[in-house]
């Protein structure tokens, strides 16, 4: 059985000696800047925070949802229109679904990142006592 004085660090594990190595550890702050990107970027996709008053905004899932289907009386009633209508519908549903699972995916990522930042700034108030 090993006793305690077998661990041995390398002295040349990299990170160890964060002076030495330029080891850059992240912050509690830089985590919620990243979160606070990160939100921005989805904004426009959810319509959230559209400074120019537009009620659905281009590129939204909103506008998606409300511009973005067509039916057999936008297309008209020319030959197989009617299936190209389904086809259409069964097109924009999809697109709304991976619309609002990317969103609700970045989100997650988004209040993973903050609390992430919160634990990292919690453990590193526990390791420093600052």
């Amino acid at each position: 059985m090993a006793g305690d004085d077998d661990l041995t660090l390398d002295p040349k594990w990299r990170g160890l000696d964060s002076e030495n190595d330029k080891v850059k550890f992240p912050t509690e702050q830089r985590f919620k800047e990243i979160a606070k990107i990160l939100q921005e970027a989805l904004d426009p996709l959810t319509g959230e925070n559209d400074k120019g008053g537009d009620v659905h905004p281009t590129g939204s899932k909103r506008s998606i949802e409300v511009h973005g289907a067509l039916t057999e009386k936008d297309i008209g009633s020319w030959m197989c229109a009617q299936q190209f209508a389904a086809s259409c519908q069964m097109s924009h549903s999809k697109l709304s679904m991976t619309y609002s699972q990317l969103i609700a995916q970045a989100e997650l990522a988004a209040a993973a990142l903050r609390a992430g930042g919160k634990s990292w700034g919690n453990t590193e108030t526990g390791n420093t006592g600052a």
